[in-house]
C-alpha cells in the first residue's frame, strides 16, 4: 500500500548503475472517504467456531499417549486436546477438558474411558469418555506444581495413579469414581516418565529419570 519511487542514476565511483531512493508516498494521500460511509457495527460477532479436524499429534516427550478404545478407534494427544480417530470412518472427536498441553494419557482397562494429564501451574487429570468426549471427573493438584508427567489405570479399573512435576515428584493414588484420595507421598527427586500397576492392583511400578521404583499398596500408605 505504499507506491515507492526510485531512480537509476551513475553510482559515485565507477561507471555502475546503482539505485537511489527518492521518496514514499503513502497510500492515504490517494485515498479518498466514501461519502457514505457506514457505520461499524458495536456488537461483537458472534461466537460460533466449532472445531472441525486436527492435524497432527503430540509425541515429543510423551511415552505411550497413542492408544486404541475398545471401538477400534485410536486416541491421542495433540496440544491441548485428547483426539479419537475413527479411521473406517476419516472422522474425529475431541476431548477439550485442559488448558494446556496434554503431557500423558492412559487407557481404562474397560477400554472406553481415557485419563489425561496436562502441563502448566496447578495442573489437573482429567478422565474423559471416548465414545461421547464427556468429561467424567476431575482431579486438581492445587499450586506448587508445574505439570502432570505419567498417569495410569489399576488393571482392576479402580484407582487412577499420577505423579505431578514438583521438587518431590508427588505420587497420587485415587479411587477415582469417588474422588477419595487413597495415597499421596513424595515419589523422588527424579522426574518419573511412566506408571504401570501389578496384575492384582496391589503394586505400582515407576519408571523415570536414573530410577525406578516398585510400590506396594497397603491400605492408605505406599512402601517401597
Amino acid at each position: 500500500f505504499r507506491r515507492v519511487l526510485f531512480r537509476s542514476v551513475e553510482a559515485a565511483k565507477g561507471t555502475e548503475e546503482g539505485t537511489e531512493f527518492v521518496g514514499i508516498q503513502d497510500f492515504t494521500e490517494l485515498s479518498v472517504a466514501p461519502s457514505d460511509r457506514p457505520e461499524p457495527p458495536s456488537d461483537p460477532p458472534p461466537d460460533n467456531l466449532k472445531l472441525d479436524w486436527v492435524h497432527g499429534a503430540s509425541t515429543q516427550g510423551l511415552r505411550d499417549a497413542v492408544r486404541y478404545n475398545a471401538a477400534g478407534e485410536i486416541v491421542y494427544p495433540a496440544a491441548s486436546l485428547a483426539v479419537v480417530y475413527n479411521k473406517p470412518d476419516v472422522t474425529q472427536r475431541f476431548v477439550s477438558a485442559h488448558t494446556d498441553s496434554v503431557t500423558c494419557l492412559a487407557m481404562h482397562p474397560a477400554g472406553d474411558l481415557v485419563a489425561t494429564g496436562q502441563c502448566g501451574a496447578s495442573p489437573s487429570v482429567v478422565v474423559a469418555d471416548t465414545n461421547t468426549g464427556d468429561i467424567i471427573c476431575r482431579f486438581e493438584t492445587g499450586p506448587g506444581f508445574c505439570g502432570i508427567s505419567a498417569v495410569d489405570f489399576s488393571p482392576d479399573g479402580s484407582l487412577l495413579a499420577f505423579t505431578a512435576q514438583d521438587p518431590s515428584n508427588t505420587l497420587f493414588v485415587y479411587y477415582w469414581q469417588d474422588g477419595i484420595l487413597k495415597a499421596k507421598m513424595p515419589s523422588g527427586p527424579n522426574k518419573v516418565l511412566s506408571l504401570a500397576f501389578s496384575p492384582d492392583s496391589k503394586q505400582l511400578l515407576q519408571v523415570g529419570v536414573d530410577h525406578f521404583t516398585m510400590w506396594y499398596i497397603r491400605g492408605k500408605f505406599l512402601k517401597s
